[in-house]
């Protein structure tokens, strides 16, 4: 079984007060029991509370998208895709945090 592992549960108050011991045992339960674990980052495979105890399941698969495939609508053709679904220009936002070639 192969899993994707987003992040850790973070924070100090409520809800992880309450329900943090209890899901550290299932978390952990759970990446014994998988074959491969799936994250998008080193940093988060290094830094997690959880996954450097599991390190030789650990996969890092960054998000990516193939630019030679898909490429940013031209601005007719995303302005017109907004006037037919009734959203305003600047309700929707594109950006592209970094585009990192190997």
């Amino acid at each position: 079984m192969i899993c994707t592992y987003h992040n850790d549960f973070v924070g100090d108050g409520g809800l992880k007060r309450a329900l943090g011991p209890a899901y550290g045992r299932l978390t952990r339960a759970f990446l014994s029991a998988v074959d491969r674990i799936v994250v998008a980052s080193p940093q988060l495979a290094s830094y997690s509370r959880f996954l450097p105890d599991y390190a030789s399941k650990v996969r890092v698969v960054p998000f990516g998208i193939d630019l030679s495939r898909f490429q940013p609508a031209p601005h007719e053709r995303m302005a017109a895709a907004l006037a037919r679904y009734g959203a305003a220009p600047h309700s929707v936002r594109r950006s592209v945090r970094a585009v990192q070639r190997r």
